[in-house]
């Protein structure tokens, strides 16, 4: 998997066409509509109150895909929170030289607020005060496919025969694998097929280190390990994604096509609280933006008297960003690094925001691209297009 995706010459990330959008071979929520980055713009406006209004705030970004929410947050800031986007800076973790470039081509006007970081992280030194900030990207991350035996679990290796990949059983390759089952509580039954992602972990406690204090915001397609590796997913949970398609097979169009799967959030927590940070809070994606507006800006679409085609292109992929059986089922996770608790308006028990949506709203119709931007080049009736949804399953998104 670490070769399909990342190998420098023929790994899917190093393609121009790799990736998230319109052009590429699925939606994020970025790329899905600007409300997701101009909401979360004023999640992280309250966490820089909540640290003293820093300057400069730093948002730290892994996995920024074309850029597009980097973007959102920087224009959504600048239109809508001016004093927090005065001291907001951006750093970007990219390990792609491709998708680095396509970022830098959207971040054009923010040139002197955007910078890179070293994505092996070895070189990485503390950027300063801020969030460290992660969609869909640990779930890309490779990952060790498993078979549970009769009584012994066993690593699936791909080898080669008749010409063509298969996989093989064999000795666990680490004995890291079968720890991060059982310290999340996961039980295998015989013959379930299960993926365990070890990159993920180290990737969030290396993270939490570019940050000197603050938060970490993480939204990825995951389970708790007992949910994971339990009867619901018997043959895991890997899926592919090509041209806005799914597939279970990892064999066919190997560096050409995104391979996933879910993430143990049992042992992110793990990872990031052994790291020295404070767990603060989940929720679902659905449940986060609603309370800081969603419904809001909706409700400004709707009164804002556009063409029918452009009200139900917006309509369409706001709804698609809570979509219970897609983007909305999204986890997301909060933690604290040498930051007092807070009830933050994305994860308390609170109604939704609603000036943020009504002013969020506003900004996109006058200032963000007409349709959104999942809309803007597969045309409104295609925004039922595949998301990386947890279970591989598509709906229409209207």
């Amino acid at each position: 998997m670490e070769l399909a995706l990342y190998e420098p010459n023929v790994g899917y990330y190093t393609k121009s066409t790799a990736g998230p959008g319109p052009e590429g071979d699925f939606l994020t929520s970025p790329e899905m509509h600007a409300a997701f980055g101009g909401l979360l713009s004023a999640q992280l406006a309250e966490m820089w109150n909540a640290l003293g209004r820093p300057s400069p705030f730093w948002l730290v970004e892994g996995g920024p895909g074309s850029g597009i929410f980097a973007a959102d947050v920087l224009g959504a800031a600048a239109a809508l929170f001016p004093d927090f986007a005065a001291g907001l800076r951006m750093a970007l973790v990219e390990a792609s030289p491709v998708m680095r470039a396509r970022q830098a081509t959207r971040l054009a006007p923010w040139a002197e607020r955007v910078r890179w970081l070293d994505p092996t992280f070895e070189a990485a030194e503390p950027v300063g005060v801020g969030c460290m900030f992660a969609n869909e990207l640990l779930d890309a991350l490779p990952v060790h496919r498993v078979v549970m035996g009769r009584d012994e679990l066993f690593e699936l290796y791909v080898s080669v025969r008749d010409g063509g990949f298969v996989e093989i059983e064999g000795p666990l390759s680490t004995p890291e694998i079968a720890r991060q089952i059982d310290e999340g509580g996961g039980r295998l039954v015989p013959g379930q097929v299960a993926e365990v992602n070890l990159a993920a972990p180290t990737w969030v406690r290396s993270a939490l280190r570019l940050i000197d204090r603050g938060y970490m915001l993480l939204l990825d397609y995951g389970e708790p390990a007992d949910v994971l590796y339990g009867t619901e997913h018997p043959r895991g949970t890997l899926r592919c994604y090509w041209r806005h398609t799914t597939n279970e097979d990892p064999f066919v169009r190997v560096g050409l096509q995104d391979i996933t799967a879910h993430v143990d959030l049992s042992a992110i927590a793990r990872a990031a609280i052994g790291e020295g940070a404070q767990f603060l809070g989940a929720t679902d994606q659905a449940s986060l933006l609603g309370r800081l507006g969603l419904p809001f800006i909706d409700e400004t679409v709707t009164r804002a008297g556009l063409p029918r085609p452009e009200e139900w292109a917006h309509r369409s992929a706001l709804a698609a960003l809570a979509d219970p059986a897609g983007l909305g089922r999204i986890r997301a996770l909060l933690f604290g690094k040498g930051a007092q608790r807070s009830d933050f308006s994305g994860f308390a028990q609170s109604e939704a925001n609603s000036e943020w949506g009504a002013r969020i709203g506003t900004w996109i119709l006058e200032s963000a691209p007409r349709l959104p931007h999942g809309a803007t080049a597969l045309g409104s009736a295609q925004l039922g297009a595949p998301t990386r949804d947890a279970g591989g399953r598509t709906r229409p998104r209207a």
